[in-house]
């Protein structure tokens, strides 16, 4: 798993939304596991392509394929509905690790994803 952090974002979120991604990752079984160690990930800010206001994750393939979390727009939104910024962490980190493994947005929807 390959860290490519924004240097923008707070420290304290990044560290903390990098915790909660090993926690994760630790607890998938095997198999995925081993996926998700290959696949790169990125903490960024927020999304800065046009319309990406609310964007809270984005998956890109290529020769080393990132998951991209937007962890201020995740915090912010959290703390807007009252949830927990860790577990939405999770759910957004699953549902781009599914588009990975070939989930498209129905797939994952019928997933809790």
């Amino acid at each position: 798993m390959t860290d490519n952090g924004d240097p923008e974002s707070s420290n304290d979120t990044v560290a903390t939304a990098r915790k909660t991604l090993y926690a994760l990752i630790a607890r998938l079984p095997d198999e995925l596991r081993a996926e998700a160690v290959r696949v790169g990930y990125d903490l960024r800010k927020r999304c800065t392509e046009s319309g990406g206001e609310k964007t809270l994750g984005d998956y890109a393939r290529g020769t080393v394929p990132v998951i991209t979390l937007y962890v201020e727009t995740i915090r912010e939104e959290c703390v807007e509905q009252g949830s927990d910024s860790q577990r939405e962490i999770e759910i957004t980190y699953l549902h781009e690790f599914g588009h990975h493994l070939g989930l498209d947005e129905g797939d994952l929807v019928k997933r809790g994803l």
